[in-house]
Order: C-alpha cells, then structure tokens, then sequence
C-alpha cells in the first residue's frame, strides 16, 4: 500500500481553525507551547511549518482530539 501524504497548508489550517473553535489564541498557545514567539504558528496555515510531533501531541490533548484529527493527508 501507498503510503499517504501529509498536506501541510491544510493541516495547518485545520489546526488552526480547531484551536479558533476552542478560542484558543496563538498568544495563548505559544505559552503552553514553550515558543519565545509566536511566529512559527503563524506560519502553520501557510503550510510553511508544522508543529513537532511532541507539539502535536500537546495540541491534540489540549483539544481533546487525536493527533489524527489533526492531520489533513491524501492518498498518492
């Protein structure tokens, strides 16, 4: 089987969208994070990074979601 891709500008915007849900703001998140700044979650929904997975982990629990919830990924 074909292994599936990750897609980052949608993963990114679906974590976002979920911590909006929650009314969790990227400030907020950066804290708990451990992030000096916020810069790098601000980039998530441009696909151009992603948290680590230990971050996602973090997001899912803080969320109440799995880590797969989070991902946003798509057969070749």
């Amino acid at each position: 089987p074909a292994a599936l891709k990750l897609m980052s500008k949608a993963t990114g915007l679906n974590i976002c969208s979920r911590l909006k849900a929650h009314e969790i703001l990227k400030s907020e998140l950066r804290l708990y994070l451990g992030y000096t700044s916020a810069e790098a979650i601000y980039r998530w929904p441009e696909g151009k990074n992603l948290p680590t997975l230990q971050n996602l982990y973090a997001i899912s629990q803080i969320l109440g979601v799995s880590i797969n919830d989070l991902l946003v990924t798509v057969s070749p």
